[in-house]
């Protein structure tokens, strides 16, 4: 007799019902979140409802019982999210700092205990079956079950966070030790659309690194775009990979839009991902123009000599549909009408991207793209398009820019609560042997005996020391990147590591002044952020008369409190300046505004985070203590990335606010 442990059943949420984990709006949703803590905090007068400890209050439930009392500024979970609580508001409270940050780590005491559970459970279930659900199909650290099955997720507040949690949260992201639960899992029934790729054919490869259901998706466009590659090639279909990666990528809501705004398709090479990528690009020249009005379709890449051999076959096609082909050498494409009008499908280089409006940008061999071609070329333009989706492709490379790495981590620190950015990825797990052919299948999505000897061709180059990437001198890491798909190991979110922060907790507390004021005769700096269209952001920086910076800021459920905001505090100062991400130049909401209106994006992002950090540190820069803006600062996380330059990996609208107004304000310091 073996013995399960069940960690998906929770019996004892603060709601009062059994039911299963579930992610919490703080995790997936920061909009509804903040919507969730007004209200808890209204509800409980904003006094904190620990019980038994403190000064004896009476309970906001009204049950006499002695509670704390003193001032609250964070919402928190009776039974925490660590361990299954849900957001129920009987499962919710205001809670003070001190007694927040002593749930944290009471919730470090409870995963350590857990994790020496599983390693106990391991040691008597390893000749049981009942492994592979505690496993998930693979053999890992016993922080990564505990992680992974209870639901711990990154930058809850006040203590509930990161710090008590770091290394089990380390392990649990890492790429080179996680895997996407197996088709089998019971995660998947949320997703009856993929009932049908659950059953993996011979030839084929579960990902080793896939997003769980998105929140919002009820169904998938997939089939039309099967149908579309039969109807193309004379009822061929898709291999079993393309068919599964399309329909994630089209996964929909209930009001038809796409889930996914991004997404990142990363495999072994010559597998058949630009035949994918060609057949998604067709059919946002077709279906997504039926739902969505006419298409741009903006396809670049590495270099042009790729762009064009994934569009040559679609003109040609195209053509015998009567749709107009555009070979022109500076701009290449089709038409779904002639003229260049209607739908249209363009390639164009990487630094040529700027000004496009495209719904539907699509990068190549992503990996020698710089960030700013999508940062600031084609993201801002994507605002605006209805059911926008950026598709980024990519075998892995040693020397990858940042793009990939980013938004590749970004995937990875959410690949259990996924809200954005879909990735789908193939590629050997860190413990397989360069010369194990289950690791070269685990790259492989399509599996053939001419592919493993293709494989094995390249093994034996590799170990007569031939590289197999001509832009690759070392044939270790050729073989690695090409044939195995590991992406470079840049480690990019150590978590306790101090220059990958804006300010550690003690930093922030440390330029807490609430009487710091602005000097009157000096630049008022304001900005306003969208929040992706879940509500906005606003900041103000300045000097104050003693040569410090002090900043605020606050999220709002609308740009247009957002934008009043930043109008009413800029009347109070003799001079001022409206800094606006790059998307919202043109927004109504800005027009007719008495201030001076300077764009502000990534570029502008990067230059300021440095300098934000280096004020804290040196404490030239004041806030008063505002729980909001702190929860902002603290949970960002900024390496350089392979040029050096800071990146932003974590962050949000109020934080880009927050860095651009700061970064605007110091430089009238000069």
């Amino acid at each position: 007799m073996t013995t399960t442990l069940n960690q998906d059943l929770v019996r004892h949420c603060g709601c009062g019902r059994e039911h299963l984990r579930q992610p919490s709006a703080l995790d997936v949703d920061p909009g509804r979140w903040r919507r969730i803590r007004t209200a808890i905090l209204a509800r409980d007068n904003r006094q904190c409802q620990v019980r038994g400890q403190g000064s004896p209050h009476v309970a906001a439930d009204g049950s006499g019982a002695a509670v704390c009392g003193r001032a609250a500024t964070v919402c928190g979970h009776v039974l925490s999210r660590a361990l299954g609580g849900c957001d129920h508001p009987a499962n919710l409270r205001a809670e003070c700092k001190e007694h927040s940050d002593r749930a944290g780590a009471i919730e470090g005491n409870q995963l350590r205990a857990a994790i020496a559970l599983v390693q106990a459970q391991r040691a008597s279930l390893t000749q049981s079956k009942d492994v592979d659900f505690l496993t998930r199909g693979s053999e890992q650290d016993p922080a990564i079950q505990v992680a992974s099955l209870s639901g711990i997720h990154a930058g809850q507040e006040g203590g509930h966070g990161r710090s008590n949690l770091s290394l089990a949260k380390e392990h649990a992201r890492s790429s080179e030790l996680i895997r996407t639960p197996g088709p089998d899992d019971s995660v998947w029934d949320n997703a009856p659309w993929l009932d049908r790729f659950r059953d993996v054919p011979p030839d084929a490869t579960w990902p080793r690194l896939m997003s769980l259901p998105h929140p919002d998706a009820v169904g998938s466009y997939g089939e039309e775009l099967c149908d579309q590659f039969a109807m193309r090639h004379n009822g061929a279909a898709l291999r079993w990979w393309q068919q599964l990666a399309g329909t994630r990528i089209l996964e929909h809501a209930a009001d038809g839009r796409l889930v996914w705004m991004e997404y990142l398709v990363t495999v072994a090479r010559q597998v058949g991902k630009s035949w994918l990528l060609r057949e998604l690009a067709f059919w946002r020249l077709r279906h997504g123009a039926e739902r969505w009005g006419e298409q741009l379709v903006l396809h670049t890449g590495k270099d042009m000599g790729i762009l064009r051999t994934v569009l040559r076959p679609a003109q040609a096609w195209a053509q015998g549909q009567g749709w107009n082909v555009s070979r022109n050498n500076m701009e290449p494409g089709i038409s779904t009408r002639p003229h260049m009008e209607g739908s249209v499908w363009v390639i164009k280089a990487k630094d040529a991207v700027y000004g496009q409006g495209a719904g539907n940008p699509m990068v190549d061999e992503a990996w020698d793209v710089a960030g700013t071609v999508v940062d600031d070329g084609a993201l801002p333009t994507m605002v605006e398009q209805p059911s926008p989706q950026l598709g980024l492709w990519s075998t892995a490379h040693r020397r990858a820019t940042g793009l990939v790495l980013q938004r590749r981590r970004a995937a990875l620190e959410h690949i259990d609560t996924p809200r954005r950015l879909l990735l789908l990825e193939w590629s050997a797990a860190a413990d397989r042997d360069h010369g194990d052919v289950a690791g070269w299948r685990e790259a492989s999505p399509h599996w053939t005996e001419q592919r493993e000897q293709l494989v094995s061709d390249a093994w034996d180059r590799v170990r007569r020391g031939e590289s197999v990437d001509p832009e690759e001198p070392d044939p270790m890491a050729s073989f690695d990147t090409q044939w195995l798909n590991r992406w470079p190991a840049v480690n990019l979110l150590r978590e306790d590591d101090p220059d990958e922060l804006i300010a550690t907790p003690e930093q922030w507390t440390a330029c807490a002044d609430a009487d710091a004021a602005p000097d009157p005769l000096r630049l008022l700096v304001v900005a306003v952020e969208d929040d992706l269209g879940r509500g906005a952001a606003a900041a103000a920086a300045a000097l104050t008369p003693d040569g410090r910076i002090v900043v605020g800021g606050h999220w709002f459920t609308d740009l247009r409190e957002a934008v009043d905001w930043a109008e009413d505090t800029a009347l109070a100062a003799e001079d001022a300046v409206l800094l606006a991400g790059a998307s919202l130049l043109d927004h109504p909401e800005l027009e007719d505004l008495d201030l001076t209106v300077e764009p502000a994006g990534s570029v502008e992002t990067r230059a300021a985070l440095p300098q934000v950090r280096a004020l804290v540190r040196a404490r030239k820069l004041a806030h008063d203590g505002d729980a909001e803006l702190a929860a902002s600062v603290l949970g960002a996380r900024v390496p350089p990335n392979v040029t050096g330059d800071a990146m932003l990996i974590r962050g949000d609208a109020l934080l880009r606010c927050v860095a651009w107004t700061v970064h605007r304000a110091h430089r009238e310091r000069w």
